[in-house]
C-alpha cells in the first residue's frame, strides 16, 4: 500500500472503518484501507504508486462510473449513492454501492470513495420483488373490490377487477367521503365497520346494498388497519365482495321454505279433515246402524253384533279418540317437531329452521304433550321422546 509518512495517521484511522475506503487521484487508487484490500483481493505491495480506478469497475459500467467521477471532481451535483458492478484484482465480480466526497490530498484534489458490497441487499430486494409479484398476482385473481380509506371515511385508492361493480366512476369518489357518495344506510354500515377496525383492528361480515344499473346488489365488507400511516393518519384496507347471487339464493330458499310450510300445513289440515270425516261417519252413521241391527237381529246374532260394535268402538277410540297416546296420532308437522326436539333443538332454533313463530312452535309442543298424555307429568317432552 502506497502511504507517505504524513498519511500514516490517516491510514491507521481509515483501517478502523468497517467499509471499503479508497482515495482516488488522477484516476488512480493511491490509498485503500484494510477492508478494501480484503474485499477487492489487493495483496500487500500491489498498489505501488497506484492502481487504475477503472480496473476495479466492470467494463460495461466504466463509462458511467468515469463520468460520475469527473462530475464530482468538477463540482457538478451527482446522486449521493450509485450502484455499479465492481471487479476484484482477481477477477471476481461484486455488486457494489458507492458514495464519494472530494477532498484535498497531497496538494491536489482527490475523491474519497466508500464502497459497500450489496450482494445480500440485492438478494433481499429480489426476494421482496418476487413476493410482491406473487401478492399482486393473487390480488389480481380475486374478484373483489379493494379500497383504501382513512378513519374519516375518505377514499384514497381502489382496485376494481370489474369496473361495472363500482357505484360511481373513480373520479367521482377518489378523495371524497363515503357519506358524500353512497346512500345513507350503506355509508353508515361501512363507517360502523371502520369504527370496529379502530377498536379491534379488523371487521368482517357487514353487509349493505346498492342499486347499480337499476338492480339491487348486495356487498359484504371485510376491513383491516394498515400498520403504516400517511400524513400521520392511519389507513384501512377494505375488501368488498359482491354477494348478490348468494342473497338471491337465500331469498329463493326462504320463499321455498315458506311455500313448503304452507303445503305441509295444508296437508295436515286435509288429513285432519279426512280423519274428522271418517270419525263423523263412524259415529253418526255406522254405530247407529249397528244399534238398529241389534234391535231387529235374531237372538243368536246379537252376540256377533255386540262384537262388531266393540270392534268399531275400539277402532274409533284408538284412531280418533281423545285418549290416544301413540306417536302415530301426531300430524306430520308435529312429528317433524318431535324429531327436532329429540335432536336437542330449542323452541327458537325450531322456529328459525321451520320459519314459524316461537308462539306457533310452543302451541305445537302443547298439542304433542296432550296427545302423548304427558301433560302435568314430571318428565319433559324431550326426555319422553328420547326414551321412546
Amino acid at each position: 500500500m502506497f502511504v507517505r509518512n504524513k498519511d500514516q495517521e490517516l491510514a491507521q484511522l481509515l483501517d478502523q472503518i468497517p467499509d471499503s475506503l479508497t482515495i482516488v487521484k488522477n484516476g488512480q487508487l493511491v490509498f485503500v484501507n484494510a477492508v478494501f484490500r480484503e474485499t477487492f483481493e489487493v495483496y500487500e505491495g500491489e498498489i505501488g504508486d497506484g492502481i487504475d480506478l477503472l480496473s476495479v469497475v466492470h467494463k460495461d459500467d466504466r463509462d458511467e462510473f468515469s463520468q460520475r467521477f469527473q462530475d464530482r471532481l468538477n463540482g457538478k451535483p451527482v446522486p449521493q449513492f450509485a450502484r455499479f458492478r465492481c471487479i476484484t484484482l482477481r477477477g471476481k465480480e461484486l455488486p457494489c454501492e458507492e458514495s464519494g466526497k472530494v477532498i484535498d490530498y497531497d496538494d491536489g484534489k482527490a475523491v474519497l470513495f466508500i464502497v459497500r458490497v450489496i450482494t445480500e441487499q440485492i438478494e433481499a430486494e429480489r426476494q421482496l420483488q418476487i413476493a410482491h409479484e406473487q401478492l399482486e398476482l393473487t390480488i389480481q385473481a380475486l374478484p373483489d373490490l379493494f379500497f383504501e380509506l382513512d378513519f374519516d371515511g375518505v377514499i384514497h385508492d381502489f382496485r376494481a377487477p370489474n369496473p361495472g361493480m363500482l357505484y360511481v366512476p373513480p373520479e367521482e369518489f377518489l378523495g371524497k367521503k363515503l357519506a358524500d357518495i353512497l346512500p345513507h344506510q350503506a355509508a353508515k354500515t361501512i363507517m360502523q365497520g371502520l369504527e370496529q377496525v379502530k377498536i379491534e383492528g379488523r371487521s368482517h361480515g357487514r353487509t349493505y346494498s346498492l342499486e347499480i344499473k337499476g338492480e339491487e346488489c348486495w356487498f359484504e365488507l371485510s376491513a383491516t388497519s394498515k400498520s403504516e400511516t400517511v400524513n400521520s393518519k392511519r389507513r384501512v384496507v377494505c375488501l368488498v365482495r359482491d354477494i348478490t347471487d348468494r342473497k338471491k339464493n337465500e331469498q329463493a330458499l326462504t320463499e321455498k321454505n315458506i311455500a313448503l310450510n304452507q303445503i305441509l300445513e295444508h296437508m295436515d289440515q286435509k288429513k285432519e279433515d279426512y280423519r274428522k270425516g271418517i270419525r263423523s261417519d263412524i259415529s253418526g252413521n255406522i254405530l247407529p246402524l249397528v244399534k238398529r241391527l241389534r234391535k231387529k237381529a235374531l237372538p243368536e246374532c246379537v252376540d256377533n253384533i255386540d262384537k262388531l260394535e266393540d270392534s268399531i268402538k275400539m277402532i274409533l277410540a284408538t284412531s280418533f279418540g281423545d285418549h290416544v297416546k301413540t306417536l302415530e296420532s301426531l300430524t306430520s308437522r308435529e312429528s317433524q317437531i318431535c324429531e327436532m326436539i329429540k335432536d336437542g333443538m330449542s323452541t327458537k332454533e325450531i322456529s328459525n329452521s321451520l320459519n314459524l313463530s316461537e308462539y306457533t312452535v310452543s302451541k305445537h309442543r302443547e298439542h304433542i304433550r296432550d296427545k302423548l298424555g304427558i301433560r302435568g307429568r314430571a318428565m319433559s317432552l324431550s326426555t319422553y321422546l328420547r326414551l321412546r
